[in-house]
């Protein structure tokens, strides 16, 4: 199914769009979410199949609602800005296929591997129950956000790093 199809599944009123009560506007996007491959149905129209997940919430909802690009656009009310969203995160998709390679992978003068890219800096430590990372903003005012579980990798920790600056980066404005 294509854009356009998921388009029409929301001017069809497919799915939840059709559900009574059911607010179909004044959703905001609260994450965003790269499951690897188109294979989740949207939440919304419930006929496409979407990999990157648009985490919808609703200020009289309880639930949120796991909406494919389209119908996070609609739900939100700016179709632009859903847009932009998935641009994101098919460039970090990108990165993140090289993120272990880089060559700005540094060992710090403390014995971490750290790295420095988008204003921030990941930094990946080991501690007696496994390996942890914290990621510090280059922005003034911005406290340094540390990891609140340890993996059990270097490599998944600066996995986790590159997963928070990517969250962190969708915020920016």
């Amino acid at each position: 199914m294509t854009n356009r199809d998921e388009s029409h599944a929301v001017s069809g009123s497919r799915g939840r769009w059709s559900e009574s009560g059911l607010p179909h506007s004044g959703w905001s996007c609260v994450d965003v979410d790269d499951i690897g491959a188109p294979d989740e149905i949207c939440g919304m129209c419930l006929s496409q199949p979407v990999r990157y997940i648009h985490v919808m919430r609703h200020p009289y909802r309880s639930e949120t609602i796991r909406a494919g690009c389209i119908c996070a656009g609609h739900m939100q009310g700016d179709l632009a800005k859903a847009a932009a969203r998935d641009k994101t995160m098919r460039s970090r998709s990108s990165k993140k296929k090289h993120w272990l390679r880089r060559k700005e992978w540094h060992i710090s003068a403390r014995g971490n591997w750290t790295i420095t890219v988008d204003d921030y800096r990941v930094t990946v430590f080991s501690r007696t129950e496994g390996v942890s990372w914290k990621v510090a903003a280059g922005k003034v005012g911005r406290d340094p956000i540390f990891s609140a579980r340890s993996v059990a990798t270097i490599d998944e920790a600066k996995f986790a790093g590159f997963d928070l600056v990517s969250r962190l980066l969708l915020e920016d404005p």
